[in-house]
């Protein structure tokens, strides 16, 4: 560590740079010799590997697409219960007003005249009652004349 110290910036600078080297050599010396191995290696292994690594995407993609579709419902159901919290309650028709209902048609059922289909047969009898007043009338009128 003491001969560290004493190293100009330089000097040290060398020292690491010889050192990485050195590493990098025992590292990188085997290189040429996995890849030669590597190539002589029969077509049935590599195809092995495609297929390994062809798998390991799909299994990946199936994952994200799952992710996705989780994330879709998450979503729905949120912007489901977002548009049901946000519209106002609608009254529920009671009971009540059924009857309220119920009782003004048959309120305007009475005040009516009847049917419109029933008008005309309406205005024939007020002819008759009208004509039968008449009558009564002037037989009245001739039974006081004779007394």
């Amino acid at each position: 560590m003491q001969l560290i110290k004493q190293l100009s910036d330089e000097e040290l600078t060398d020292v690491l740079l010889e050192a990485d080297e050195k590493f990098l050599r025992q590292r990188f010396s085997s290189v040429p010799e996995v890849l030669r191995h590597a190539c002589e290696r029969p077509e049935i292994s590599w195809q092995r590997q495609r297929a390994e690594i062809r798998s390991r995407v799909a299994s990946v993609r199936a994952a994200s697409l799952r992710l996705f579709e989780a994330g879709a419902v998450v979503f729905a159901l949120i912007l489901l219960s977002f548009l049901l919290l946000s519209r106002p309650a609608q009254p529920v028709p009671s009971q009540a007003d059924a009857d309220q209902d119920l009782m003004l048609a048959v309120e305007r059922a009475v005040d009516s005249d009847g049917p419109e289909a029933l008008a005309p047969a309406m205005l024939l009898a007020n002819e008759i009652s009208q004509s039968a007043e008449v009558n009564n009338k002037s037989q009245r009128n001739h039974s006081g004349d004779a007394r």
